[in-house]
């Protein structure tokens, strides 16, 4: 359910080092605030969450009053020149919340303000997660594809069965910040020839591209390689995407890049 989508998600994000944990204090703030970094892809829609400690009463079984002994305001700053791209700030709440879509991929400053400290330390947590750490959809057995002969694939994504789907393939490569850009996300394809031909019923190189996943989220493609040789090292790439008429762009899930390598 939504619990497994979230620990996936922030899974993701503690696996690409988007996060940073530990305790404040106030000369922390001397210059007027207190940077940190975090390497965004572009076009891909990006959450930055701020969180740290209230004050309840001690003793109060209600914890009312629940006070804040700190208040920050924090701003994201583009990477090349420093211009402020989002903002958030909140009265009295002991988090913050902003999302926005980087124009350009880098190091994004996430800058902190104390409009409060009277407390002597403040344990924070700050994280920064993009779309596509929320995917649902694997592509499993992909492995080396050898010349003369065909490699079998299984599309996979429990959480959309009986939904439509396609498989893009390709010789050009991809990533999330090179492909096909969307309104909240990058596919992480750059669409070729190959791309094209796949598509195209009884091509003879790629089976059912396009179609329906089953009831448990799950369809079996195939790719054919040829018996040519010079195809060896050839990497081909793979993204699978989940058709959701009602989702954001249309897509329901876009799983990332997988590529296998032509081998003799």
């Amino acid at each position: 359910g939504a619990g497994g989508l979230d620990c996936a998600a922030a899974y993701r994000t503690v696996e690409a080092g988007r996060f940073t944990y530990g305790v404040l204090a106030a000369l922390d703030f001397v210059p007027g605030y207190k940077d940190y970094t975090f390497d965004l892809k572009a076009g891909n829609l990006t959450r930055i969450v701020l969180s740290w400690c209230s004050n309840a009463a001690d003793g109060a079984a209600s914890y009312s009053p629940d006070g804040l002994d700190a208040k920050f305001d924090i701003q994201v700053l583009e990477p090349v020149t420093g211009t402020v791209v989002a903002s958030a700030t909140h009265p009295s709440a002991a988090w913050r919340i902003l999302s926005f879509n980087p124009a350009v991929s880098g190091l994004y400053t996430v800058r902190l303000t104390a409009v409060q400290f009277a407390g002597a330390i403040e344990p924070f947590g700050l994280a920064a997660s993009q779309r596509f750490d929320g995917a649902t959809n694997r592509i499993l057995g992909v492995g080396p594809a050898v010349v003369g002969s065909t490699t079998a694939l299984t599309l996979s994504d429990p959480y959309h069965g009986g939904q439509s789907y396609l498989l893009g393939v390709g010789v050009s490569g991809g990533a999330y910040d090179a492909g096909v850009p969307l309104s909240e996300q990058t596919v992480p394809l750059i669409p070729d020839a190959m791309t094209d031909y796949a598509f195209q019923p009884g091509n003879g190189l790629v089976t059912s591209a396009i179609g329906v996943l089953g009831a448990n989220g799950q369809s079996i493609v195939s790719l054919f390689v040829p018996n040519l040789p010079y195809l060896a090292g050839l990497e081909i790439s793979f993204v699978f995407l989940t058709i959701g008429a009602a989702d954001v762009d249309g897509l329901a899930a876009v799983s990332p890049r997988y590529v296998s390598v032509v081998t003799l």
